[in-house]
């Protein structure tokens, strides 16, 4: 398979006037255009000009021809003139040339009829033109025109190399077993910050792999709309939910070899508006979204049910027993308020997971109203939609139990709660106002308005919308009402009376 950089030379190669390519480095992929242009074999040499608002046009050799161009600090902050200019360059010149941030002068219409003016001059003329950012969508008059390559971050093998150099740098020794390691911890970044990362890791007594991770973390949450989420319970400390806890287990020591879990909390919020969202953004991020979990065959679970029960903690959790991290899609926090902003925030976000995970990802949604989610996004999470209810009266001495522990409480003080129709997050709540205000659980009870109480209504219409639909957390098969009786198998002889 052909390289990016490998792409890039035949798209000239082939007359190709218009690409976009999309880089994290813009730096390392300069060199990198460079060397491969220099190694790849041409009647006369390729001239490759790169433009920054700051510097103007500048060269990676003192033999690139750069023809009539103006001298570079005419074109400082310029781009229009420098596109303008380049329509009259010798047609003859072999030229390449790297337009950076090109992303952020795209919402201006005259910088785009420049760029559009350039297609059949540069088609014809030996040249090409490379406008290279971050990410983002085109304008529509050059989506039709501009061929696009997205760069990859680095992969756990090049990852380890980067790393590895560092170590042998410093001194450190690193085998190859910690190499590989460190390689698939720094997942989802880049070269230039996985060696700043390594070096940030090293200490005393060697390569810190926490500290590797911990660094990478702060990096992913720098991202928009990408959170680590730390500090989760394990499975063993949310009370109930005990088919959804096996379900979920089975799923991640299976096959799949699961790398990430991507949590998103109440998406109908952020996605529930597409078909009435008049600025394009919410159709975007679900076009995005399936497009991505499609490429990627991701697939994943929707996890329904009143508030407390336990959806976010069971969703947070999923990945802690297993030391798979879990990271948090905020949508909303996608969306800019910049032309094109959202659509490249988006991208970002998800270019990242696949990164971090390469491209093996758990997706994990809540959600209280499944009705305003278009269907094509429900298809796309093939493990079920699942039924948390508020819990039992076995669930709750569970959940009791693990809250006592926690707050140093004794089931004497509890136990007259115990058949109160209360969620996960109302027992804890319970447990934690008696132990920080030295009172009694049944006087911590008194400041609890339940939600089985206040939101009787709307759980009794998420429970009907649920039955036999859904599947319950709580037990085999889809949710029913009226909780199923376990079934007996039968042990004995059967007689049949005369």
């Amino acid at each position: 398979m052909l390289s990016v950089y490998a792409k890039l030379v035949k798209a000239y190669r082939v007359g190709v006037p218009l690409v976009s390519f999309e880089t994290s480095d813009p730096g390392a992929t300069n060199q990198a255009i460079v060397a491969e242009f220099a190694t790849a074999k041409f009647q006369e040499q390729v001239n490759i000009v790169a433009w920054d608002c700051v510097r103007g046009w500048y060269v990676f050799t003192p033999k690139t021809s750069t023809g009539n161009l103006k001298g570079q600090d005419e074109y400082v902050g310029n781009p229009l003139e420098l596109l303008v200019d380049l329509a009259k360059v010798d047609q003859s010149l072999p030229m390449v040339i790297l337009i950076h941030n090109a992303h952020q002068f795209l919402d201006q219409f005259t910088v785009v009829q420049a760029i559009w003016n350039l297609r059949d001059i540069f088609k014809s003329g030996q040249k090409m033109l490379v406008l290279m950012g971050s990410g983002g969508r085109l304008p529509v008059e050059l989506q039709q025109d501009v061929i696009a390559i997205i760069e990859p971050l680095p992969d756990s093998k090049q990852l380890s190399q980067v790393i590895g150099s560092v170590c042998d740098a410093a001194e450190i020794e690193a085998s190859q077993d910690v190499r590989d390691a460190a390689g698939c911890a720094a997942l989802g970044v880049t070269a230039f910050a996985a060696e700043n990362l390594a070096s940030l890791a090293i200490d005393k007594h060697g390569l810190s792999m926490g500290g590797l991770w911990e660094s990478k973390e702060k990096k992913i949450n720098e991202t928009p709309a990408l959170q680590v989420v730390s500090g989760s319970n394990s499975m063993d400390k949310i009370g109930g939910i005990p088919q959804f806890k096996k379900f979920i287990a089975q799923v991640i020591a299976g096959k799949s070899n699961i790398n990430a879990i991507v949590f998103i909390d109440e998406i109908e919020k952020a996605l529930g508006a597409a078909g009435t969202d008049m600025s394009g953004t919410s159709q975007d991020q679900v076009g995005t979204l399936l497009s991505w979990m499609q490429d990627n065959r991701a697939t994943g679970c929707i996890l329904v049910g009143p508030p407390g029960a336990s959806k976010s903690a069971a969703a947070k959790a999923c990945g802690s027993d297993q030391s798979i991290p879990t990271i948090q899609l905020d949508l909303g926090a996608a969306k800019g308020s910049l032309v094109g902003q959202s659509e490249q925030q988006i991208r970002e976000a998800l270019k990242v997971i696949n990164a971090v995970s390469g491209g093996k990802t758990l997706w994990i949604a809540t959600c209280n109203s499944l009705s305003v989610l278009p269907p094509e996004l429900k298809r796309r999470f093939k493990l079920g939609t699942w039924f948390f209810d508020l819990p039992d009266l076995e669930e709750r001495n569970e959940i009791w139990k693990i809250y006592r522990e926690k707050f140093r409480l004794t089931i004497e003080q509890t136990k007259a709660l115990h058949a109160n129709e209360w969620t996960g997050a109302e027992i804890e709540t319970c447990c934690e106002f008696a132990h920080n205000l030295e009172i009694e659980p049944s006087e911590a009870a008194e400041y609890i308005v339940p939600v089985s109480k206040h939101a009787a209504d709307s759980i009794e219409k998420l429970r009907a919308g649920a039955e036999g639909r859904f599947l319950s957390a709580s037990y085999p098969g889809t949710y029913q009402r009226t909780k199923p009786e376990a079934s007996k198998a039968a042990t004995g002889r059967r007689f049949q009376k005369a």
